[in-house]
């Protein structure tokens, strides 16, 4: 197993052990369904063309999930905005992926929502639900100038070694769309 396969599986592990243990709670009787357990090719086109990481399965229903788990402590979504192989940098990355799809009419795939949580030292501190679709349209206005771009303490680009990620503070979030589902300790908005 190499790291990226080591560190996917230890994310993981502690998504079921740290996260999905504190927000199954709204959604009762359900369980969360990694993609591999559907079997190591589906796994993969679901999650390198769609985004889909896994599956909260119900009695009477299946909810597709993207699944970020970072072990830092922040209070942001991260979408991966670009990348760099081989000196070359690519745009065809989470963000690009998912912005087509939402704006697709329904003919591309996607996660229903999108879980970014956060495990520090093996102890969960916060995690955050959004639709997918919500997330992607504030990003698309953002994008749109329709909100102002303030960087800093709203959205901002956090660069590192290979990529670039869209960092969106949960306050922004929380303000403009109510129905997120914010998990855990110490909020600062």
């Amino acid at each position: 197993m190499n790291d990226i396969e080591q560190r996917i599986k230890d994310d993981n592990v502690d998504f079921m052990e740290k996260v999905w243990t504190v927000i199954k709670e709204d959604y009762p009787g359900a369980y969360y369904l990694p993609a591999e357990a559907t079997g190591e090719s589906v796994a993969k086109e679901l999650d390198f063309k769609a985004g889909i990481d896994g599956f909260i399965v119900g009695d009477d229903y299946m909810i597709s999930v993207a699944n970020r788990l970072l072990r830092m402590d922040f209070h942001t979504f991260t979408i991966r905005a670009t990348k760099t192989n081989s000196h070359t940098t690519h745009d065809n990355t989470e963000l690009k992926k998912r912005l087509d799809a939402v704006h697709s009419g329904g003919l591309k795939l996607y996660p229903n929502i999108t879980i970014q949580s956060y495990v520090v030292d093996g102890e969960f501190k916060r995690a955050s639900i959004i639709k997918t679709e919500d997330l992607y349209r504030l990003i698309r206005k953002w994008d749109a100038f329709e909100f102002p771009k303030t960087f800093g303490s709203t959205w901002w680009f956090n660069n590192t070694g290979n990529a670039s990620f869209l960092c969106i503070h949960f306050r922004f979030l929380k303000a403009n769309y109510p129905d997120l589902k914010l998990y855990g300790v110490d909020y600062d908005y």
